[in-house]
C-alpha cells in the first residue's frame, strides 16, 4: 500500500513522466521537460520577490518531493502529506492535460 512515502512518491512520479511522455510523444523531450520541472523552475523561483517566493516555493514539484523525505520538520516546508499532495496534485493535471491532448490529436 501507500503506508510509507517513497511508494506514494514512485507512483507519482511514474504517473508524471506518463503524463509528460502522453503530451510530448517523444521519450527524450518528456525526460528533459521532467528535469527542467525539478531544476529549472526552482533556479527561477529565486528570482521571484522574497514575499512571493516564499509563498510560491514550497509549492513547487522538487519541494513536495523534499517534503516526503524529510526527517524532522523544516520550517517554511511543507509537512510530508501534504507534499504528496501537492506532488500528486501536479501529477493528475499532467495526466488530465495529456488525455484532453490525446483525445483532440488522436480523433
Amino acid at each position: 500500500g501507500l503506508d510509507h512515502p517513497t511508494r506514494g512518491q514512485a507512483l507519482v512520479e511514474g504517473a508524471l513522466a506518463t503524463g509528460f511522455g502522453w503530451l510530448l510523444r517523444n521519450t527524450a523531450a518528456a525526460v528533459f521537460l521532467l528535469l527542467a520541472v525539478f531544476y529549472v523552475v526552482p533556479t527561477l523561483a529565486t528570482l521571484l520577490p522574497q514575499p512571493v517566493g516564499e509563498r510560491v516555493v514550497p509549492f513547487l514539484p522538487s519541494n513536495a518531493v523534499a517534503a516526503l523525505t524529510q526527517v524532522a520538520p523544516i520550517e517554511g516546508a511543507l509537512p510530508p502529506g501534504a507534499g504528496l499532495a501537492v506532488y500528486a496534485g501536479y501529477a493528475v493535471i499532467t495526466l488530465l492535460a495529456a488525455a484532453l491532448v490525446l483525445q483532440r490529436r488522436d480523433a
